[in-house]
């Protein structure tokens, strides 16, 4: 069963458009499309690996 979330959460999902790796959570969670494209979503998703130990994120300077 999933927790609740608070309103801050939510904002803060919001803000990030729902990139955001959870260690209680075992696999990235698309958000809606009306929170973030799905164009911007794959550019993410190449840029990450998730392990069962880890996540791992490619950090790029534009």
């Amino acid at each position: 069963m999933q927790k609740p979330r608070s309103k801050s959460i939510e904002a803060l999902l919001e803000k990030i458009q729902g990139r955001v790796f959870q260690t209680d959570e075992n696999k990235i969670k698309k958000p809606d499309d009306m929170v973030i494209s799905k164009a911007e979503w794959q550019k993410f998703l190449n840029r990450t690996k998730v392990d069962d130990l880890y996540f791992d994120l490619d950090i790029i300077d534009e």
